[in-house]
């Protein structure tokens, strides 16, 4: 099909690569350049660029054999050139508390009952936007080594949740 998809063979799904063949997953969260300006500045001095640093970090992981990554930045998306499979984040829970006034507090929490509203019907609208910021600029929908996204992380769902939230 040119991009990674499913099939069923006997009783079995596998993951098809872009080029129809079974692809086996082993990924690594998250590469990118770096969140404190003391790991980017050490990067940058050990590589010189942002663009040697994700040619050189790609070959490591390559090399030792992972085979997909979770990228921090679009920078990352040279993971490409040396075969690496991406997901691409997109936060779209985090997004619409923030829209709401309840980020998060500290580890993942909320307030208000440790709850996420996930139920009210403007968070469909607020994560459609969030996913159009994040997949239209950037031509993720076109690019053959996209194997999906994440949404969001570490959240705080439990088998209480709809208790929680009500």
């Amino acid at each position: 099909t040119g991009f990674f998809h499913t099939e069923k063979h006997g009783n079995r799904t596998y993951i098809i690569d872009p080029l129809g063949n079974p692809y086996f997953a082993v990924g690594i969260n998250t590469v990118c350049l770096g969140d404190s300006d003391n790991h980017k500045t050490y990067s940058l001095q050990k590589y010189g660029t942002a663009e040697n640093y994700y040619k050189e970090i790609t070959k490591s992981l390559k090399d030792i054999g992972f085979t997909i990554t979770h990228i921090g930045d679009n920078k990352a998306l040279l993971s490409q050139e040396k075969g690496l499979a991406n997901v691409i984040g997109i936060s779209m829970i985090g997004n619409y508390m923030r829209q709401m006034g309840r980020g998060p507090v500290s580890e993942g929490l909320y307030p208000n009952n440790n709850t996420i509203n996930v139920f009210d019907p403007d968070f469909v609208k607020s994560a459609h936007k969030s996913a159009e910021k994040v997949i239209l600029p950037n031509g993720y929908a076109n690019m053959p080594n996209l194997f999906g996204y994440t949404t969001d992380n570490e959240q705080p769902i439990g088998t209480d949740i709809l208790d929680r939230y009500l």
